[in-house]
């Protein structure tokens, strides 16, 4: 599981409106590459905390995928607007 710690700015954003593709076009521009990548990649950012009014929470994301990104997949999203880290979370710190 890729865990994904979006900017702040982002991160508020997507609590507010639950997917990159929801938006509004004004705030869109900004994360356009990110976007782009997702949907092109067919990945989408899940909250950790979905309820969570806590900014320092909200930045905590999973990248959902129908398979593991690649390393070179990895290191591209570490280049776009939004992102501030990724990373491999170890499948024994996973809950459940």
């Amino acid at each position: 599981m890729l865990s994904v710690i979006t900017t702040p700015p982002l991160g508020k954003l997507l609590h507010e409106f639950g997917d990159i593709k929801d938006l509004p076009d004004d705030q869109k521009v900004a994360y356009k590459p990110l976007l782009n990548w997702l949907k092109k990649k067919s990945f989408k950012l899940e909250a950790n905390f979905p309820d969570t009014g806590e900014a320092s929470l909200q930045v905590y994301f999973v990248l959902q995928a129908t398979t593991a990104p690649t390393e070179e997949e990895v290191t591209f999203l570490l280049t776009l607007p939004g992102i501030d880290g990724a990373y491999e979370k170890p499948m024994e710190d996973l809950p459940g």
